[in-house]
């Protein structure tokens, strides 16, 4: 069995939601009986807004909630009347489900003794969503050496209070495996710290590996300051292999004269620690460089060349051909793609031949991913070809036949040194419904072990993620709107999905009402798939005017329908909503966190 397996369910629920009981539920199918389900929630809860009021929100599974081993959970209350809308991201990993179709549910409970005013996917805290996967958590004795993520442990704990030190029984074992990983170290649970006096008070929450904290890149922490918030995200990097005491800690902030606050998780949730040994960068099955990619999007084409020595040429087109019954309504991504229109004068056997530009291929092994439609009763052929020069060397890929109405997908690895061309070449049918289209053209110099290999699956299969990237920045202190940081991603697949998350201390702001949002831009714009905009906000009516309500919030989600290319990649706050979040802060005296990592979608 792989060492990882992932599926991937995003759920977009559309407004304002008041949930009871199993209200929310979703169709999954797990493929393997042997693997953990992992189920993510991301997006606008709260618990209640006045006092003493709170709500249990939870998954289940077929209507059950997960034992082996706990619950997968998150709590949120409020001790004062204070109105506010949270985004909120908690997960787990549920053992011993087996294979076959199941719901996946999302509900919300009542604690003991506590009133509930329970309000889900506040309309401007983004689309609330719920990912899934399948995680291998054997032993992984091999290594996994051609793997992104591996060695998946979960560590569940009831929280409790803890006056300084490790947190609860938050420490516990774990066997790193891989001398070249790094460990990824996420915390799930409630965290809280009660009101202090005398003012200023600061509570810091931070992860250690056999009793000392992470040094490369940063420490990893998060704060809390006059305020209660039920989850913290953390990562990190720790090389050596070995066994590691890891453990979730309290102490006093490290910045500031903050007198610290006494912890405060409010009930005894199920909270967990969840570690997976990480490969940043590329592995040995993931592309090595993007030598094309094109959606036709420009009137250059990309430097696509139309053949002298054919019968017709392509044509670039937006929206759907001139004839119907046949060819595309509109292009796979963005909003052109090339067609070869076959209405008169074509004829039947008339060929049309469209040149990529100039490629060179320096370590022997490339790959070819594009989009086609063919969709009418009278199809010809589209056949794609490898030009050395003037000199075809092989055919790559033929299709002939079969319509769909729908555009497919197609992945070609090739043996080819030096320079070279592919050539799409389409053949006009006996008749004018045989319009057939391209788009989504991506070329990729990658690693010969994806021609060595004798079964050609067998490098997806092993890379569901890969090309995982991450960016550290500590007590970053960014005050006020607009972009907080941009870095670039090589992103290497056109095809996969792009998963990205931050990780900060925040504030949302000193004001009466105000709205904060953090959302993720590429490329300068939200994600191209509405539905996967990958943002979070908060917004706090609290009558405390003077009080600064500082916690730590992490936003995550996959982008979908992104090239591959060189994406600038950014982070950016924004007011979503009452008064002006002009002083909002992100990145206060703790880590500022970002990850981005591609993966295989179904």
């Amino acid at each position: 069995m792989a060492c990882r397996v992932l599926e991937y369910l995003i759920l977009p629920l559309v407004g304002a939601k008041t949930l009871i009981v199993g209200a929310k539920s979703v169709n999954y199918m797990k493929k393997n009986a042997s693997t953990a389900l992992r189920v993510r929630w991301s997006g606008s809860i709260r618990g209640g807004y006045s006092s003493n009021h709170g709500s249990r929100f939870y998954f289940t599974f077929d209507r059950a909630p997960c034992t082996g081993p706990a619950g997968i959970e998150a709590v949120d209350w409020t001790g004062a009347s204070r109105n506010y809308h949270q985004h909120i991201e908690f997960e787990g990993l549920c053992n011993n489900i087996p294979a076959g179709h199941m719901q996946i549910g999302f509900n919300v409970g009542t604690l003991p003794g506590i009133s509930w005013q329970p309000y889900l996917g506040w309309t401007t805290s983004g689309k609330p969503k719920i990912t899934a996967e399948e995680v291998d958590l054997g032993e992984n004795k091999g290594m996994c050496p051609h793997h992104t993520v591996f060695n998946v442990k979960q560590h569940t704990l009831a929280t409790a209070d803890t006056d300084s030190g490790i947190y609860g029984a938050s420490a516990f074992r774990y066997t790193k495996l891989a001398p070249d990983t790094s460990l990824r170290v996420r915390w799930f649970g409630a965290l809280g710290a009660k009101s202090q006096s005398p003012a200023p008070g600061c509570l810091r929450f931070y992860f250690t590996f056999n009793g000392e904290e992470c040094k490369s890149p940063t420490p990893i922490d998060g704060a809390i300051a006059w305020l209660t918030d039920p989850i913290i995200q953390t990562r990190t990097t720790h090389s050596s292999q070995g066994d590691y005491a890891v453990a979730l800690n309290v102490g006093q902030c490290l910045f500031g004269n903050l007198n610290q606050m006494d912890p405060d998780p409010h009930v005894n949730d199920v909270s967990r620690i969840i570690v997976e040994e990480v490969r940043l960068g590329k592995s040995q099955f993931a592309e090595q460089a993007v030598l094309l990619t094109c959606s036709f999007e420009s009137s250059s084409i990309c430097g696509f060349t139309q053949s002298t020595n054919d019968d017709f040429n392509w044509t670039r087109r937006s929206g759907g051909t001139s004839s119907s019954y046949t060819g595309p309504s509109s292009a796979y991504s963005g909003s052109y793609y090339m067609y070869i229109e076959t209405s008169s004068p074509r004829v039947l056997g008339d060929t049309a031949v469209l040149y990529t530009p100039n490629l060179n291929l320096a370590g022997g092994c490339g790959r070819l991913v594009f989009r086609y439609h063919a969709y009418g009763s009278s199809l010809g052929y589209l056949r794609v070809k490898l030009y050395n020069g003037q000199h075809m060397t092989q055919q790559l890929w033929a299709y002939s036949g079969y319509s769909k109405n729908t555009w497919q997908e197609t992945n070609v690895y090739f043996k080819q040194g030096g320079n070279f061309q592919i050539a799409f070449e389409g053949v006009r049918g006996r008749g004018v419904t045989g319009d057939i289209a391209i788009d989504a053209v991506a070329v990729f110099n990658v690693s010969s072990s994806y021609c060595n290999s004798p079964n050609r699956d067998l490098p997806k299969a092993a890379q569901q993620v890969f090309n995982l990237r991450h960016w550290n920045w500590y007590n970053l202190n960014f005050t006020g709107l607009g972009e907080i940081k941009s870095m670039i991603y090589p992103k290497i697949s056109s095809t996969s999905g792009l998963r990205v998350s931050m990780t900060a201390t925040v504030m949302t702001s000193q004001r009466l009402g105000p709205c904060t949002q953090w959302q993720f831009r590429f490329g300068g714009h939200v994600c191209p798939v509405p539905t996967h905009s990958v943002e979070g906000s908060r917004y706090t009516y609290s009558y405390q005017t003077t009080t600064q309500h500082l916690f730590p919030i992490t936003v995550s989600g996959i982008c979908t329908g992104l090239p591959a290319e060189n994406l600038v990649l950014s982070i950016h706050t924004s007011s979503c909503g009452g008064s002006p979040a002009v002083d909002a802060v992100t990145g206060w005296q703790t880590s500022f966190f970002v990850s981005a990592e591609e993966v295989v979608l179904p």
